[in-house]
């Protein structure tokens, strides 16, 4: 228990590749209380790893906060983390269900996950910048990579709470709240502006550019640099996608029934994220953002709308 009455916590963000965690970890890192550790996993899994991309863009041999890092044995990762960071919330971003294994049978700190899920067409997108990749495997790809993460907290009994990228960047007034509720802390709208504080830990693609692109030797690979760059220091809804796909493809993850059951376990459907793109298009500058993150949020209509993320506490 750390002063104040805080108990340490490590939220572990769960999520398919290219679904924005390094983004979230950023926000939810951006709170006082909160220590974004990015993709924490790779110097202990990785030996010779870097552990920070900031110190390491800057030109440092090591981290000034993470120093030491590769002497911690792998089960006192996030002993380590603690003492360094002097947090009482840490955000794992590794995203690996085998990491996230590893530190459940301890008391020395409470397990809580993120299950993150983003519109998987957006994903398919994504993905597909980085390598060849047919429609018909990813649709499969998403669903199983997706049941897993369900099947995995259910079958160990961790508090999680699912939220979709896309409801976040697009209605972030709506939906932060009650995520940083469910971390142990709350939600302001400055968090969004992550850039405008110091993250140490591993992040380096198109969410990490805000933070360490400005340094020569940052390594960031994004897949579409001069979107990237086009969008530095600003909040935004990635709609890439929708020049992206052809009419086939897209039809490929929506007239899937097992995309569509799956989304329906978390009152979602493609006219959701339809609603979202129509919203997040109409939306000219980034000052509208941040007045919409600062409102109270009105309450939509139908049970979508309503749910502002789909929490499981045992």
């Amino acid at each position: 228990m750390e002063a104040g009455g805080v108990q340490r916590t490590v939220v572990f963000i769960l999520s398919k590749v290219r679904s924005g965690s390094t983004w979230l970890s950023y926000v939810l890192g951006s709170h006082p209380g909160i220590a974004h550790l990015g993709e924490y996993h790779r110097p202990f899994e990785r030996p010779g790893h870097v552990a920070c991309r900031l110190c390491e863009a800057r030109g440092r041999s090591e981290c000034e906060i993470l120093h030491g890092i590769e002497n911690v044995p792998k089960q006192y990762a996030h002993d380590f983390a603690f003492e360094r960071f002097r947090k009482p919330i840490l955000c794992d971003a590794s995203k690996s269900l085998e990491w996230t294994a590893t530190f459940l049978d301890q008391d020395r700190f409470q397990v809580k996950a993120i299950h993150l899920m983003r519109d998987p067409r957006a994903w398919f997108a994504s993905q597909r910048r980085r390598e060849p990749l047919a429609a018909d495997v990813a649709v499969q790809r998403w669903v199983v990579m997706n049941d897993r993460i369900s099947d995995f907290v259910m079958s160990r009994r961790i508090p999680c709470c699912s939220v979709f990228y896309d409801d976040l960047a697009v209605r972030p007034g709506q939906y932060f709240p009650p995520l940083f509720r469910f971390v142990g802390s709350c939600f302001e709208s400055r968090a969004l502006e992550y850039w405008n504080y110091e993250h140490h830990g591993l992040g380096g693609n198109g969410a990490a550019l805000n933070v360490i692109g400005k340094y020569e030797r940052a390594r960031v690979i994004t897949g579409d640099d001069p979107f990237y760059q086009a969008h530095s220091r600003k909040h935004f809804h990635d709609t890439r996608w929708l020049a992206e796909l052809s009419g086939k493809e897209r039809r490929a993850f929506e007239q899937s029934a097992a995309i569509s059951s799956l989304l329906a376990r978390y009152s979602r459907d493609f006219a959701h994220f339809d609603d979202l793109l129509a919203e997040s298009t109409s939306k000219p500058t980034a000052n509208s953002q941040r007045e919409s993150a600062a409102r109270t949020p009105a309450r939509g209509h139908g049970l979508v709308a309503k749910l502002a993320g789909f929490c499981r506490l045992w």
